[in-house]
C-alpha cells in the first residue's frame, strides 16, 4: 500500500504530443493475443521451490513452531 502511495502519478502523462505525432495503439485483443503466444513460446519463469522440496520445508517449519 505504501508503494501505491508513493507511485501515485507516476503512469500519468500527457501522451497528445506523441499520437500528434503518430503514435498509435494496438486493439487489446491483439496485444492479449500476442502476450498468449509468447508466453506459450517462452514458458513461464522458474522460481519457487518444488512441491517436495516446499513439502519438507514446511514439515521444519512446524516441527519447529511446535518446539517453541
Amino acid at each position: 500500500m505504501f508503494a501505491a502511495i508513493r507511485a501515485a502519478g507516476a503512469f500519468t502523462f500527457d501522451n497528445r504530443r506523441a499520437i500528434a505525432q503518430g503514435l498509435t495503439f494496438r486493439p487489446l485483443a491483439e496485444t492479449i493475443r500476442d502476450t498468449l503466444k509468447w508466453d506459450a513460446a517462452h514458458g513461464r519463469p522458474k522460481a519457487g521451490f518444488q512441491p517436495e522440496q516446499e513439502a519438507a520445508l514446511l514439515q521444519k517449519w512446524h516441527a519447529r513452531q511446535n518446539n517453541l
